[in-house]
């Protein structure tokens, strides 16, 4: 019967923790479902023409300030996510 060195009891106790750590919670993949269903509402409005196409010309400040050479930089979707992060 062989023994477990310490490094491979480490190995293998961190290997069980990166497991049970790798599945996201019910409440971070409720917040998934609900931006997958609100970018495709997006998406098929902009395509069915109710809304304009290109996001900057949802407000008129935002049109203004691209038409005048600004760089505009915003936050599209503010949502908190519980422990979790949607990068777009």
């Amino acid at each position: 019967m062989r023994i477990l060195t310490p490094s491979a009891f480490l190995i293998l106790l961190l290997s069980i923790a990166l497991l049970n750590a790798a599945e996201p919670k019910r409440e971070t993949l409720r917040a998934w479902d609900d931006y997958i269903g609100s970018v495709n509402t997006s998406v098929a409005e902009r395509n069915a023409g109710s809304r304009p196409y290109l996001w900057e010309y949802d407000s008129p400040e935002t049109q203004r300030r691209v038409l005048n050479g600004e760089l505009v930089i915003t936050k599209h979707d503010p949502r908190k996510v519980p422990q979790g992060l949607i990068r777009r």
